[in-house]
């Protein structure tokens, strides 16, 4: 069963439409780095705090598993940043942002 995810790339497309400025320190054009929303698990924290399911919308680097991923939550409906698993570490949420522009800004 897949999930339509399509209200969270119109929330996503509503906000750069609306946005003065998308610039961050990353150098993250977002049209090129939006992924296809899908649902992944991450850890809370680094201690053993518990799971987190988040919708992964972006990804700072398009192979591999460096930089940053900005996730969304439908529980919450926010956007927060999040840090692909690395070969010795499972993928673990770092926060809430709100918004998406503010994520991306906030990188």
């Amino acid at each position: 069963m897949t999930t339509d995810y399509s209200y969270i790339k119109e929330m996503i497309a509503t906000e750069l439409a609306d946005a003065e400025s998308t610039e961050n320190m990353h150098g993250i054009i977002p049209e090129k780095h939006l992924v296809e929303p899908r649902l992944e698990r991450f850890k809370k924290g680094f201690g053993d705090e518990g799971v987190l399911s988040l919708v992964v919308v972006l990804q700072e680097f398009m192979t591999g598993n460096d930089g940053y991923w900005i996730v969304f939550d439908p529980e919450n409906a926010s956007f927060g940043l999040a840090a692909p698993p690395k070969e010795n570490r499972s993928a673990y949420f770092l926060g809430y942002y709100g918004g998406f522009v503010d994520t991306l800004v906030g990188m």
